[in-house]
């Protein structure tokens, strides 16, 4: 066993993880809790994750890949598991793709999917991967409020400016209140009190099995090695 990134006492033994790996994620999950105002907040938020590190390829990769013959991806998410890969430590910045992930463990159990294109409307999106689908543009905006500068040096990017554009900014202020914005067709109550005659609006939305996965090293979204 060897001394470990953290509190004092924890330790590491050599397997799967660098130490210098678990550093990273130490540091992404440090960046990510200082900006939505700190440990507590950032548990709040994002709720509990499984953080696993696999060399090579395992079932989910190769299921992936089945799907989507041309995507190598860095790194996968599925629910709350969230699978990093060797691309991930290989390329530039991997701290941006683990705060990238974290992003979709964060949306599972909120609205943000459904509501963040009609809120923005048509402010360009953050990063060319973001123009993926709804999934990816969610975590590309997560992942360049963390790192404001990861637009500018790490993403050809649609924006003249490097940065969130407003829109986006707003709706990350919201999202870290917990006040992200139900979409209409959300709001018809789904639960109805019958002996106090209030209705209540269950805010919590339907679980669905989805890929979310980290591009490779700022490649496109369908790319030789890009992930969707």
């Amino acid at each position: 066993p060897h001394p470990a990134p953290g509190k004092p006492g924890q330790i590491w033994i050599e397997g799967a993880w660098e130490l210098a790996e678990l550093e990273i994620v130490r540091q992404a999950v440090e960046d990510f809790s200082a900006k939505v105002g700190g440990a507590e907040r950032f548990r709040a938020l994002v709720g509990g994750s499984y953080v696993r590190r696999v060399h090579g390829k395992d079932f989910l990769r190769l299921s992936c890949e089945y799907v989507y013959p041309r995507i190598a991806p860095a790194a996968l998410t599925t629910g709350r598991l969230v699978t990093l890969y060797d691309e991930l430590f290989t390329g530039p910045r991997p701290e941006v793709g683990i705060v990238h992930e974290l992003g979709h463990v964060w949306d599972w159990d909120t609205w943000a999917l459904e509501s963040l294109g009609g809120f923005v409307r048509d402010e360009p999106r953050p990063t060319n991967y973001a123009w993926t689908n709804v999934e990816e543009h969610w975590a590309e905006t997560v992942a360049g409020w963390v790192y404001p500068n990861y637009t500018v040096q790490e993403r050809q990017t649609r924006m003249v400016a490097g940065e969130l554009g407003p829109l986006h900014q707003q709706y990350m202020v919201l999202a870290v209140s917990g006040q992200i914005p139900v979409p209409r067709w959300a709001e018809l109550p789904t639960l109805i009190n019958t002996e106090g005659g209030d209705s209540a609006v269950k805010d919590r939305r339907p679980i669905s099995v989805r890929w979310r996965a980290s591009p490779v090293a700022g490649r496109g979204p369908c790319g030789e090695q890009s992930s969707c």
